[in-house]
């Protein structure tokens, strides 16, 4: 098992739900910033503990990586709306779900291509403007 760098916990590839054995390997353990653990089992519908949430990196990955920077103020309003409104519903946490699985794959393979933030910066600009302006 492998550890987080940055804060010593089990990285989420490598955990396993000491109550049903789930892993992320099967889809089951997920980034939840609804969860005071910060990762959720699926399958048996809990917070699992001891295990790296992502907090400590980047966990907005499209956005940090379009912006740049995990501390700016575009990046932070994506992450407040995740954790006050999306976590909130079921459909909203599905969201989430997929976005964890696909998004570190996308920016890995296509992050620093030009073409990338060049279409994803228009779009995000928007979501965070219409965000900023119904707080």
């Amino acid at each position: 098992m492998a550890n987080c760098e940055k804060c010593g916990k089990v990285k989420i590839e490598d955990a396993v739900c000491g109550r049903c054995g789930a892993t992320a390997i099967d889809g089951s353990l997920v980034y939840a910033s609804f969860s005071s653990s910060g990762v959720w089992c699926w399958k048996c519908d809990r917070p699992v503990s001891g295990v790296c949430d992502g907090r400590c990196d980047s966990s907005c990955y499209i956005a940090t990586c379009v912006y740049g920077s995990y501390d700016c103020q575009e990046v932070w309003t994506l992450r407040r709306f995740r954790d006050n409104e999306l976590s909130n519903s079921w459909l909203g946490r599905c969201f989430i779900r997929i976005y964890y699985a696909v998004s570190p794959k996308i920016v890995e393979l296509f992050g620093n291509k030009k073409w990338f933030s060049k279409l994803w910066k228009p779009i995000i600009d928007k979501i965070v403007h219409k965000l900023q302006k119904e707080n």
